[in-house]
């Protein structure tokens, strides 16, 4: 799948759209790339762009500069069947 999402992501730079690419984890040469494709010399990035980036934790495989140009979120998985349920309903649901 890398390149609709090289394609997604080029495109999204260009118009400033959001592109988001999921369970990177998978694909960790590929994110090595991504890391190229966001500081290009002879291109000029959309200011409304970004890039979400979903991956589970890999260890130290994972590129390093990617993770220092990014804002990092983490969620914890909620303790129980109660407590997942709770969380997803509470998410879908005002």
């Amino acid at each position: 799948m890398e390149i609709p999402a090289a394609k997604m992501m080029d495109d999204g730079m260009l118009t400033g759209k959001w592109v988001v690419l999921q369970n990177c984890h998978l694909n960790i040469d590929f994110m090595g790339e991504m890391e190229e494709r966001l500081n290009p010399k002879d291109k000029v990035i959309h200011e409304d762009f970004r890039l979400w980036i979903t991956c589970q934790p890999c260890g130290s495989e994972f590129p390093l500069g990617l993770l220092q140009m990014a804002i990092k979120i983490t969620t914890e998985p909620p303790k129980g069947l109660k407590a997942g349920i709770f969380r997803t309903f509470s998410t879908i649901v005002n």
